[in-house]
């Protein structure tokens, strides 16, 4: 089953988010509603990174696994890692040798054609897959047969999909067509 958030149509005012940050809401309903205690990050940043890590902070059984391929980013947000979150450099994205089943993978890294294999590879990998700036249908539809529901969030100019064979996530989004 695939819904689609979409913004209202009429004229009101709406929230506006940073496009780099416009995936919070959908990531915060996520945590809320899932409360995954194995998650994984593909592209560390400035929004995803820090807000997972509050989420899995101080509880004694979560933990956020960020990955990221540019030595800066990791340097730069060096300052998160704890006991319930690990920073990895990694000079490629070979997604065999992460240790899985997952709870929630969040796929955000750079190159953005490097998420297409990421997208297929964590279908049966994790209950909840997550992909940021999916404003690119001919890239990533081809993968959506291996999800059973999907959540096309497309409010913001940057869209965010969440993807799950095992939780039934289209009831998150009661609005959605």
């Amino acid at each position: 089953m695939i819904v689609t958030v979409k913004p209202p149509t009429d004229t009101s005012a709406r929230l506006s988010l940073h496009d780099w940050a416009t995936h919070l809401p959908v990531i915060i309903k996520m945590l809320d509603r899932s409360q995954p205690e194995k998650l994984l990050e593909l592209g560390s940043g400035d929004f995803s990174s820090v807000l997972i890590h509050e989420y899995v902070t101080g509880h004694p059984t979560r933990h956020l696994t960020s990955l990221e391929h540019d030595q800066k980013w990791i340097e730069g947000l060096g300052w998160l890692n704890n006991r319930n979150h690990t920073l990895q450099y990694v000079p490629n994205w070979d997604y065999t040798k992460l240790n899985g089943p997952w709870d929630f993978v969040f796929i955000d890294q750079a190159p953005e054609e490097d998420r297409i294999p990421a997208l297929a590879y964590f279908a049966d990998k994790s209950k909840i897959v997550a992909l940021h700036d999916n404003n690119y249908e001919d890239r990533y539809a081809k993968h959506y047969h291996l999800y059973k529901y999907i959540v096309h969030h497309r409010v913001f100019r940057f869209n965010t999909s969440i993807f799950s064979n095992t939780v039934d996530i289209t009831k998150w989004w009661p609005e959605a067509v």
